[in-house]
């Protein structure tokens, strides 16, 4: 009998837990995870290695594992069928009186600035078993491509669901010229549906001074992924592309304000992370006080390091 996880988050705390469902698979013998997630996130389910989406509306699990604490969670959970039903809070504070309805075991594990798939992945791990790996993914289907994409090209995600983790329209607009330079290479640009990303993108493909294909909102997931997936590099802000450019193992070079990188970020070579600071995240400045000068040092050395690789 396999094994299911519960998360109602966003698509890159799915991705996150990709180790977890491989752990998981493990344990039941190679039989896929089940992951109870959005139904719209099914191509970013296909493409992990062991996990799937629920076969059965019915089906009886082993282990269900809830996440978070939110309540759609908390609904699948009570309405699933499992021998053992357990809930994973990083907080003692989130739990709801509620959640025993549904849960039989309700744990607590702080994270402490550690990197959540690993997080998620040590809170089930057992003494033997395979060491932490990072989330990977496999390679989309060529046929989940857009058409008229180049066929080598950068990626930049400059948007997030939060605005609060935007840098400038300006400061983007330097770097983007810099490595357009380095890489000589067209430059795709991706990001959400919502008003704010998209007209975020607009002004910047207006200030850049080289053609550029503005696919903001209009790929549907499996376009995103494979878009992402054969990019020569990626560029972006803390967020779904910055994710799921190393679990496709595609150089990326991330830039993080007032969100800690400990936890979103799982360091590799061809990896680079520029914060707006040292110390605690959230007293750190926001995205949009990252200064352009260290931003294009550390994006000319990273260039290097992926061109010369």
């Amino acid at each position: 009998m396999r094994n299911a996880i519960v998360s109602y988050k966003q698509l890159g705390d799915v991705l996150l837990l990709e180790p977890l469902s491989r752990l998981l698979a493990a344990r039941a013998g190679g039989e896929p995870t089940a992951m109870l997630v959005r139904p719209a996130f099914a191509p970013l389910i296909e493409l992990m290695p062991k996990a799937e989406m629920p076969t059965q509306a019915w089906e009886k699990y082993n282990l269900l594992l809830a996440t978070h604490e939110g309540t759609k969670a908390w609904k699948r959970a009570l309405f699933s069928r499992a021998h053992q039903k357990r809930l994973l809070l990083s907080q003692k504070v989130y739990q709801k009186w509620w959640h025993r309805l549904a849960f039989g075991e309700i744990t607590y594990r702080y994270i402490d600035g550690a990197y959540w798939a690993r997080y998620f992945w040590e809170a089930l791990a057992k003494t033997g078993e395979p060491e932490f790996s990072p989330p990977r993914l496999q390679t989309p289907a060529a046929d989940w491509l857009p058409k008229d994409l180049p066929e080598r090209y950068l990626v930049c995600h400059p948007t997030a669901a939060w605005s609060s983790k935007y840098w400038t329209v300006r400061g983007w607009q330097l770097l983007l010229k810099e490595l357009e330079r380095t890489f000589s290479l067209p430059l795709v640009l991706t990001a959400g549906a919502a008003a704010e990303e998209l007209a975020f993108c607009r002004t910047l493909q207006e200030a850049l001074p080289f053609p550029v294909q503005n696919l903001a909102g209009s790929l549907s997931l499996s376009a995103y992924l494979a878009t992402l997936s054969r990019a020569q590099a990626i560029l972006a802000i803390d967020g779904s592309a910055a994710h799921l450019a190393d679990a496709f193992s595609v150089p990326a070079f991330k830039l993080f304000g007032n969100t800690s990188e400990s936890e979103w970020h799982w360091p590799n070579p061809r990896s680079q992370v520029v914060t707006t600071g040292e110390g605690p995240p959230l007293k750190r400045p926001p995205a949009k006080d990252l200064q352009a000068d260290k931003v294009l040092q550390a994006a000319q050395e990273w260039a290097q390091l992926v061109v010369g690789s």
